[in-house]
């Protein structure tokens, strides 16, 4: 909406019939569900809801505004339900409760790991939770808000690498490279990744060629959180010499 009009009507014009903030919502989760951040403009959502894109921008002033209302959708149940004070199964619980939530909607994954429009979505509870169950754990003041860190990067790290996005072009040939390199480990330069080989495949970082929504990495996962919270206690009671 121009100057001119804003000027001219002294207020806002009435939302275009049968539109409103949540079908707008809806229809850009689903878009970016299946086209993914690269492929997502206000036009094509436009296109999507059957409207003009300015029709868009009444809710939404800006892409990035829309694309951070869309992160805080998809994590509105991230707080676990965990009292922080019992803090190791809080924080596990907030690793998982945000690992299901990128399962159900990978591409958010490159938005909230690589991409800080998320933090116009940020919950203040939950990083209050966060700070609570680390001073519960008997954080010191002086690691707390390194230790707020850890555990804010462990969280989307994980996830955002084990959802990240297949090639959008020629995936079958990618796929076909993928399979033939690890196919072709020599046993003498690499002997430990020749060993391996065979387990790892497809199963773990860096030789697989499908993401977590098809092939979950579950017992890297475990052990991530497992170590997290390990390093964690060891971090914040560690004593300086």
């Amino acid at each position: 909406m121009g100057s001119g009009e804003r000027k001219s009507a002294g207020k806002r014009p009435a939302a275009p019939a049968g539109l409103n903030r949540d079908v707008v919502l809806d229809a850009a989760l689903g878009l970016l569900d299946a086209v993914g951040p690269d492929g997502f403009t206000m036009r094509a959502l436009a296109r999507r809801l059957g409207v003009y894109p300015t029709s868009i921008y009444w809710y939404f002033p800006r892409k990035n505004d829309l694309l951070a209302a869309v992160v805080a959708h998809v994590l509105r149940d991230l707080a676990p339900e965990t009292d922080p004070r019992d803090w190791r199964p809080f924080i596990a619980g907030l690793f998982r409760r945000y690992r299901e939530a990128m399962r159900r909607h990978p591409h958010v994954a490159a938005l909230t790991g690589a991409n800080l429009v998320s933090n116009a979505a940020v919950d203040l509870a939950l990083i209050d939770g966060i700070l609570a169950a680390l001073v519960h754990a008997g954080c010191p003041d002086e690691r707390l808000l390194a230790a707020f860190d850890v555990v804010i990067s462990s969280m989307a790290g994980f996830a955002t690498m084990e959802f990240a996005a297949l090639p959008g072009e020629d995936q079958s040939a990618w796929v076909d490279d993928m399979r033939a390199a690890v196919a072709a480990v020599d046993a003498t330069r690499h002997p430990h990744l020749h060993r391996l080989r065979d387990r790892m495949a497809n199963r773990h970082f860096m030789l697989r060629w499908e993401n977590g929504t098809t092939v979950p990495l579950d017992a890297g996962f475990d052990a991530h959180v497992a170590v997290v919270i390990a390093g964690l206690e060891a971090f914040m009671h560690h004593q300086e010499s």
